[in-house]
């Protein structure tokens, strides 16, 4: 497994959904095979390959959560993946988080960066 560092909003020992911190928070997880993220939800029938990364701590207790959709994954300081979704409550064990793959989507990124509007949304 590699190690890698989430940016949150909130710390997942201290979940509050009133109250989020005024500095974003950094938890180490591990990149986990994608069955991992796809066997524990059954109920999202996912794609048995897919333009996702899983994450997380299997044993639970560190996780990204509600309101941390849209953060960065970093991994060995480089941009990796969006934090898109996991389970509520958040950082149970064997339900790690499912983040977008930014290297899926470089050229549509690029393209937006260079102000191309009419480049296509990826599938």
């Amino acid at each position: 497994m590699v190690l890698i560092r989430v940016l949150a909003n909130l710390l997942i020992l201290q979940l509050s959904y009133e109250t989020y911190p005024d500095v974003p928070h950094c938890v180490n997880i591990n990149l986990l095979e994608y069955e991992m993220c796809r066997a524990p939800y059954p109920e999202f029938e996912l794609p048995a390959t897919s333009r996702t990364l899983c994450a997380g701590i299997l044993e639970g207790g560190k996780d990204t959560c509600v309101g941390d959709s849209g953060g960065p994954l970093i991994c060995n300081g480089q941009f990796q993946g969006i934090a898109s979704w996991g389970d509520d409550p958040c950082a149970q064990p064997h339900k790690p988080a499912a983040y977008t793959k930014v290297f899926d989507h470089l050229d549509w990124i690029e393209n937006i960066i260079a102000g191309n509007t009419d480049a296509s949304c990826p599938p």
